[in-house]
């Protein structure tokens, strides 16, 4: 009986790590039509934020980020509070890989090249999750 709940632990552990990893392997159900969009932060966990299709705070206010099907990607946030330090609007450009479902951003702070690349971890036309890929010195350009 030991042995058989050892084994069943092992499994679900197996299967956990697998459905949790950082990678993402299967992309079929992503419709990536839905991605060119203004999409509005609903939370952020370390790399991994989430945002939604429909804006929760009044005006569209907080922080967005919009894709547009010409490639062009913007990085902005707004407040109702003319002096919050958070208050930007960077544009720049997306890549998208649908093999890996990797989107790359680029654009320039303070005169500086800025790349990002983040794994799709759910679309719809609602709602996009996404985790930051981490690469080593990807922001010294």
């Amino acid at each position: 009986m030991k042995a058989q709940q050892y084994i069943l632990t092992l499994v679900l552990t197996l299967v956990t790590a697998v459905n949790y990893g950082q990678v993402r392997n299967d992309t079929s159900d992503i419709n990536v039509e839905y991605l060119a969009h203004v999409w509005h932060l609903t939370s952020s966990d370390g790399t991994q934020k989430t945002y939604s299709s429909t804006a929760t705070n009044p005006h569209g206010w907080g922080a967005t980020i919009q894709i547009h099907e010409n490639g062009e990607f913007v990085d902005a946030y707004s407040a109702r509070c003319g002096n919050d330090q958070n208050i930007r609007h960077d544009t720049g450009k997306w890549t998208l890989d649908k093999e890996t479902m990797t989107l790359t951003t680029t654009f320039m702070v303070l005169f500086k090249k800025v790349t990002a690349e983040y794994q799709i971890m759910s679309l719809s036309d609602t709602e996009l999750v996404l985790k930051e890929i981490e690469t080593p010195a990807a922001n010294t350009h």
